[in-house]
């Protein structure tokens, strides 16, 4: 699901396989996913995925992916799961010594987004 990297003069997190899947009956409207982490990290490069300003108590570091594809925004269809793209942040915060809290926040046109919580650990 992720992990962390560390070398002397940088760090890599990696969070992948994460998947939203529609147990409705009905298509979702526009996908947007926003990412947290427990600590504040300074960005090199996200890839699709853009810094954003955090909002949650905890979680100084946001990541904000838009949900678009090739064809515009992102919907998922009844019964359809969506793999999100990699998130691979490349820091040079050296002091990653023990696993991030993060949080993700999925908004698909409902009242309230899906949210889950899960930590990244150190790899060795």
């Amino acid at each position: 699901m992720g992990n962390i990297t560390v070398s002397p003069d940088k760090a890599e997190i990696i969070v992948k396989d994460k998947r939203i899947t529609n147990t409705g009956g009905e298509s979702t409207q526009a996908i947007s996913v926003r990412l947290y982490l427990s600590k504040a990290v300074d960005t090199l490069g996200v890839g699709p995925w853009s810094s954003a300003q955090s909002e949650e108590p905890g979680f100084p570091s946001a990541f904000y992916y838009p949900g678009y594809g090739w064809l515009g925004k992102t919907t998922i269809n009844p019964l359809e799961t969506l793999t999100l793209p990699t998130f691979n942040l490349l820091t040079q915060e050296k002091r990653l010594t023990e696993p991030l809290a993060a949080r993700v926040k999925s908004f698909y046109g409902a009242r309230r987004p899906i949210e889950a919580a899960f930590r990244i650990p150190i790899k060795n």
